[in-house]
């Protein structure tokens, strides 16, 4: 998981003007691009603090670099370019009980697919609803978890859930919805998302809100799909004279 990620990493390390400009050593262009910004939330901030203690498996350090870089339109590009999606996933893949890694994770897919389609789509197609899920699964009762799932969710099914929403046909919408329903549990899972909102902090009950958006989307989905599907006792195939 750590060597994919560090590749994306140094890969991007080079393609930076800035990072070129300036040509710092490496560590020390490693710690500015992950120092957290006053932006950021406090939980941000605990979890960038637990990834800098020493002797850390997973690289959550690195994915939250990521998560960082991948705010900037340009450097969403240089990330899917250099095989950044396909990384994470393996990182993810490989450190499934690592709560801030997977947390970290979903921030990076958040980001990477926030107005781009393409990267929506390269997402699903790399595995990403299902290894989304798995992170529900495996940390059902951890809010933080629970919530950057259900945000990753939300912004990678996003821009088809209007469209799903005003009944308009999209290639796109369809595709989508098939990775979702492909997992069986899907709908259980974010009903235990959605559960958790009145006991979760502020911070996590808005994201863990957007479970019964997602919710609704599915079940939208569903409807539309059996109401286009054509009946069983067609008049065309009674009609007879």
């Amino acid at each position: 998981g750590a060597g994919g990620v560090k590749a994306v990493i140094a890969n991007i390390e080079s393609k930076s003007p800035i990072i070129a400009r300036d040509d710092p050593p490496a560590d020390v262009t490693t710690e500015k691009a992950v120092t957290p910004s006053e932006d950021d939330s406090d939980e941000q901030q605990d979890i960038f603090k637990e990834m800098i203690e020493p002797n850390i498996d997973p690289p959550t350090l690195e994915c939250y670099a990521l998560s960082q870089w991948a705010s900037d339109p340009y450097y969403r590009v240089v990330i899917c370019a250099s095989g950044g999606i396909p990384a994470v996933i393996r990182a993810m893949k490989a450190h499934p009980q690592s709560a801030e890694l997977q947390t970290v994770c979903c921030w990076v897919f958040t980001k990477l697919s926030t107005g781009s389609v393409a990267n929506q789509m390269k997402i699903l197609s790399e595995g990403g609803i299902e290894i989304l899920f798995t992170a529900m699964r495996n940390h059902s009762i951890d809010d933080s978890v629970q919530g950057a799932v259900c945000d990753a969710l939300l912004i990678l099914l996003m821009n088809n859930i209007s469209l799903v929403s005003s009944q308009s046909s999209s290639s796109h919408s369809s595709t989508k919805i098939e990775y979702v329903t492909k997992v069986d549990d899907a709908e259980k899972l974010l009903e235990n998302a959605f559960g958790r909102k009145e006991e979760a902090s502020l911070l996590h009950a808005r994201s863990l809100e957007n479970a019964g958006l997602l919710l609704k989307y599915i079940a939208l989905s569903k409807d539309n799909s059996s109401q286009s599907s054509p009946s069983p006792s067609s008049p065309l195939s009674s009609s007879s004279r």
